[in-house]
């Protein structure tokens, strides 16, 4: 058996105050919900978020305001959730982006990454901001000839590492223990 309480408008009001998206005000006062829906009091709730329903041209059209990936992932969760579907069926494709670099790893050549890296003043944000181009830079040896990049100081000489390294029965060890001694060195 159902109970069915009668709510005032103030008593709804309180209990929707409680809550930030009209999800949580349905999903944890169904009956307080009902009572809003039922008498038109849903309008005056103005600070309860409303889902919004995304369609292939309103996730596009918001993705192409941004000029780039990050910029857009850390925008708004709905539309890259929304994003992400519509993706991943198909349904938005790479050309219909205006910032996407379909660039593979394979593909990057010497003046890309050089383009790509003269964006950046580190390895570090170069390798951050733009993964495919740095893991090609560091393949193929060119990270040398980006010499704007700001030298890291070291504590660490070849010997350091080397004995620290000796420490440890693997790679793997040595990387787990001493990452960042590790990887100054890569």
């Amino acid at each position: 058996m159902t109970n069915h309480r009668k709510y005032t408008y103030e008593e709804v009001k309180e209990i929707a105050e409680q809550y930030t998206t009209l999800a949580e005000f349905t999903k944890n006062h169904v009956g307080a919900y009902e009572a809003a829906l039922h008498n038109g009091w849903l309008s005056y709730f103005t600070h309860l978020k409303r889902k919004r329903i995304h369609t292939v041209e309103s996730v596009l059209n918001e993705c192409n305001k941004f000029n780039s990936y990050k910029e857009f992932i850390n925008s708004d969760e709905s539309i890259y959730n929304a994003f992400r579907k519509f993706y991943d069926n198909g349904k938005i494709k790479d050309e219909d982006l205006h910032w996407i670099i379909t660039k593979r790893k394979n593909e990057w050549t010497y003046n890309d990454c050089y383009d790509e890296a003269k964006k950046y003043d580190s390895k570090w944000n170069f390798k951050l901001n733009s993964r495919g181009a740095y893991n090609a830079a560091r393949k193929n040896k060119w990270l040398d000839d980006y010499t704007w990049f700001k030298k890291r100081e070291s504590k660490y000489t070849y010997d350091i590492c080397k004995e620290l390294a000796s420490k440890y029965k693997s790679r793997g060890e040595f990387q787990k223990a001493c990452g960042s001694v590790y990887s100054h060195f890569q």
